[in-house]
């Protein structure tokens, strides 16, 4: 007997990363309710800007040690990618984020792994 597919309750997604697809490191987010009532988010990186100089010893082998480091140090945020969403995508996005990173939490629990902090 053939079974009916059209009458399956089931939608399959296939999954696809377009062509110009990037991972980008993230470990903040800025934004807010836009004019038009959505959503909008711009995802950072924050880290420690470059020195202007680093200095380092030379050594009868080489290369020596690190001896300073010139200029300025600041921390910098830059916007990786941003975002516009409508207030449901963002509550949806927002449930989903939590519940991922309370499975991660329990799988390193589970390893005896402390979690990263972003």
């Amino acid at each position: 007997m053939a079974s009916d597919k059209n009458t399956s309750k089931e939608i399959v997604y296939a999954m696809k990363r377009s062509s110009d697809y990037h991972l980008f490191p993230v470990n903040g987010v800025w934004g807010g309710p836009t004019p038009t009532g959505e959503v909008r988010c711009d995802f950072i990186f924050e880290s420690q800007e470059l020195p202007e100089e680093t200095v380092y010893m030379v050594t009868p082998d080489g290369l020596g040690p690190e001896v300073r480091r010139e200029g300025t140090v600041r921390l910098l945020r830059e916007a990786q990618v941003g975002v516009v969403m409508s207030a449901n995508a963002a509550r949806s996005i927002g449930a989903w984020l939590i519940k991922r990173a309370e499975e991660t939490e329990a799988r390193l629990a589970a390893q005896n792994r402390p979690p990263s902090h972003g």
